[in-house]
């Protein structure tokens, strides 16, 4: 990349300043803002940061500044002028390179060609680089009445719905009984519900701030040092902290904003994940029940694997191992997990195979088990590729692969090329297949050994 100009664009001039500090950590100072009145406005530096709106204008004006390659953070959000710029003539051959960590958007593989998955939550937890987490179900909020527009909940029903004086102490209860200890950031569906939960911390005598898409970012600024000197240790925002805010000291998330969107969730979420020194693992306080409806954020990413080219896509049920809710503490614990991690609960067991959908819980049979694991992974090169990864991932032999492949479609040998870049990680139909699988081998073996010893005692006895 040298003596290439390369053009960063952020979604919100707040995160300007952010960008060129994280660059300065990398070593690289030879950097230009694009921004009215910046003190670093200097337009002949190599590298260029600017933010979409500044961009739009700059665009509209024709004054859009040069570059051989362009970076842009994230890329989820879909902005008009993205779709103006990308497609434009001049630009044809200027590659354009986007980072999300939630690169799902609708749409967004008319625009780019290709996704490259660098990694996923889990494994940045086992590298250090996010912590472990934790997640509390509280409460389970009433959506029946919440309509639903364009794929989300009506901002105007969660508000009636989450705002009740009972729910919103409880908010303060949870946090005092599970996190006093833990800078934290809570997630609120509205403005009004946002000061009314900040008013009952205050109340709690719980030092508090608040922050909407109308604070002043000098005031953002002012909350955010209070909050690293130990004077605020809530802050209750709207949708200001949830995308690209830079905050690893916050430990505890209080999720009080129900959604749908994937997206959103692990966007929000991931503002307690970042790792920092002397901290041990986020705690997750989910008074929305979305970590029940989408599951944990961990697990989001095996829902996702290509760029959507906005086409519209079958609406068949998709097969989810959502968490389970320890009926004596509340913690969300991973499916298939009898003794609660958190307080030792052992559930108890029900031997009737089921499979989760989002939403609902129907029986199978065993004919119809497979059936409808074909119907759902029609693609068998991706499912030989996903057996791959979780063959290594358990330390398998490679046998395992074609028996399991065998076992879906029929098929003892089948004859594919391994492509590196298409050993991914199982989606959760597959998943809930493996363990189904693995569930009756361990019956089996426990039946054959039963048998083996009846016939020792027979022998014993003859």
């Amino acid at each position: 990349m040298k003596d290439k100009k390369v053009l960063i664009t952020v979604p919100a001039i707040s995160l300007v300043d952010q960008t060129m500090e994280a660059l300065a950590a990398q070593n690289v100072f030879d950097v230009g803002i694009i921004q009215a009145q910046h003190r670093m406005t200097d337009l002949s530096k190599p590298v260029q940061i600017g933010s979409v709106q500044t961009l739009q204008n700059r665009w509209h004006e024709g004054k859009m500044p040069e570059a051989d390659i362009v970076l842009v953070d994230e890329v989820h959000r879909m902005f008009n002028l993205f779709s103006t710029w990308l497609l434009d003539d001049k630009w044809k051959d200027v590659p354009f390179i986007g980072f999300s960590a939630t690169p799902w958007s609708k749409g967004l593989g008319k625009l780019y060609g290709r996704l490259f998955v660098a990694n996923d939550i889990q494994s940045l937890i086992e590298q250090g680089v996010l912590v472990p987490f934790r997640t509390f179900a509280p409460d389970t909020p009433d959506l029946t009445s919440v309509r639903v527009v364009a794929g989300e909940f009506v901002e105007a029903d969660l508000d009636e719905v989450m705002r009740p004086k009972k729910l919103v102490a409880n908010i303060v209860e949870t946090w005092k009984q599970l996190a006093h200890d833990r800078v934290t950031v809570c997630f609120c569906c509205s403005r009004a519900h946002a000061d009314q939960v900040a008013k009952e911390f205050a109340e709690a005598g719980v030092s508090s701030g608040y922050m909407d898409c109308d604070t002043p970012l000098l005031q953002r600024q002012a909350i955010r040092q209070r909050m690293l000197d130990g004077e605020v240790q809530v802050v209750c925002n709207v949708d200001v902290v949830g995308i690209g805010v830079d905050w690893p000291e916050v430990s505890c998330i209080i999720y009080a904003r129900p959604t749908m969107s994937d997206i959103r969730f692990v966007q929000n979420i991931g503002r307690g994940l970042r790792a920092c020194e002397g901290k041990r693992d986020l705690l997750i306080l989910d008074h929305s029940s979305t970590t029940q409806r989408l599951g944990f954020v961990d697990e989001v990413y095996g829902y996702h694997r290509a760029l959507d080219d906005g086409r519209p896509k079958p609406k068949t049920p998709q097969l989810v191992l959502l968490p389970k809710e320890c009926p004596n503490c509340h913690m969300l614990k991973p499916p298939r997990t009898a003794v609660c991690p958190n307080c030792g609960h052992k559930a108890e067991h029900h031997a009737e195979p089921v499979a989760v959908e989002r939403g609902t819980l129907r029986e199978y049979t065993p004919g119809q088990e497979m059936a409808d694991l074909r119907k759902h992974l029609p693609d068998r090169t991706y499912v030989y590729h996903q057996l791959i990864w979780w063959q290594r991932k358990k330390g398998y032999k490679p046998g395992w692969v074609n028996m399991k492949f065998n076992e879906i479609y029929g098929v003892k040998f089948p004859r594919f090329d391994v492509d590196e870049d298409m050993v991914t990680m199982p989606v959760p139909e597959l998943v809930e297949f493996i363990y189904k699988s693995l569930d009756r081998w361990k019956k089996d073996q426990y039946n054959a050994r039963r048998r083996e010893a009846r016939r020792d005692r027979d022998d014993q006895r003859a």
